[in-house]
């Protein structure tokens, strides 16, 4: 039985505590992703100058 209560005890560790944290989370999450999105822009232009750099050489 033990094992189970470990398991639950695993699960709920998970998961946040209050309202609060959970709309914190979700603001981070939401943050996070729009900085994925930034960050590939960015990396999407470096690559083309650096193609294009490349073919200057």
């Amino acid at each position: 039985m033990t094992t189970l209560y470990q398991w639950k005890g695993k699960e709920e560790k998970g998961k946040p505590q209050s309202k609060k944290e959970e709309v914190n989370l979700e603001a981070e999450n939401k943050q996070l992703r729009k900085e994925v999105e930034e960050l590939k822009k960015v990396n999407f232009i470096l690559k083309k100058a650096a193609a294009f750099f490349h073919r200057t050489i």
